[in-house]
């Protein structure tokens, strides 16, 4: 998979679309931090603009996107919409004026109207992937990302975290890697990808959960399902205490 025919073939359509409303086009996640596995990764891009767009604008911009999913990964494709004021503000959680991810394809295709028209406001796990463009995000076309946005303050990081952070038992591997990185972040303050935070967790939280960090991090390399064992939802639960003390604090 060409990851970069995709975000090319992406960003020339929002340029055409938006027009001189286009601010710049930020890469995050795990393409952002050389974590990428195109079995279990999606590609995570915010899109800025100047000025929120009207309706059919925002109905094309949806439209362009699927219109890749059939050449994306597995887990397809998540984009947010923000205005360039929304991403250095200093209110939290962020506002976004567009979202769509593979988990809104019916809602869209029921009424494209209706949902272009709702699907805009405050979403927590923003300050998250905000906090990954500061740190670790590419500017995939436009501007600077240092010049476009601001950094995230730690409690409002761990808070985005800490909304993320409820148990299922389908996303085990998920779950595992993502406490790993939040505990890598608590003791570092470094802002790690999956693949990273297991390494580091590896290497520094002892013998007690290895096995548990070894198999996620073995599942998430793989095409291997990772198991919801107790002692992955153990060592989840332990992390999330670690984060509502540190938050607390």
């Amino acid at each position: 998979m060409d990851t970069k025919i995709i975000l090319d073939g992406l960003c020339g359509r929002y340029r055409e679309i938006l027009k001189y409303n286009f601010v710049g086009m930020y890469v995050h996640g795990s393409l952002a931090m050389d974590g990428f596995n195109p079995d279990k990764s999606d590609i995570d891009f915010i899109i800025v603009c100047e000025r929120e767009p009207e309706g059919e604008v925002k109905r094309n911009i949806v439209d362009a996107t699927m219109a890749y999913m059939a050449i994306a990964p597995a887990k397809g494709l998540e984009m947010h919409l923000m205005l360039r004021a929304d991403c250095k503000s200093s209110s939290y959680p962020p506002r976004f004026v567009l979202h769509w991810s593979p988990a809104h394809i019916m809602n869209y295709l029921k009424d494209p109207v209706d949902y272009t028209g709702w699907m805009k406001g405050e979403d927590p796990d923003l300050a998250a992937h905000l906090n990954v463009v500061y740190q670790r995000g590419i500017c995939w076309n436009g501007a600077p990302v240092r010049y476009i946005f601001a950094p995230v303050p730690r409690e409002a990081y761990l808070e985005s975290i800490l909304n993320d952070a409820e148990w299922s038992d389908d996303e085990a591997m998920y779950h595992v890697l993502n406490r790993c990185r939040t505990l890598g972040y608590l003791r570092t303050g470094s802002v790690m990808s999956k693949h990273e935070g297991a390494v580091w967790a590896l290497e520094n939280l002892g013998e007690k959960y290895r096995p548990v960090i070894r198999e996620a991090l073995d599942c998430y390399e793989s095409d291997r399902d990772m198991p919801a064992t107790a002692d992955a939802r153990a060592f989840c639960e332990e992390a999330l205490a670690v984060l509502k003390s540190e938050m607390d604090k």
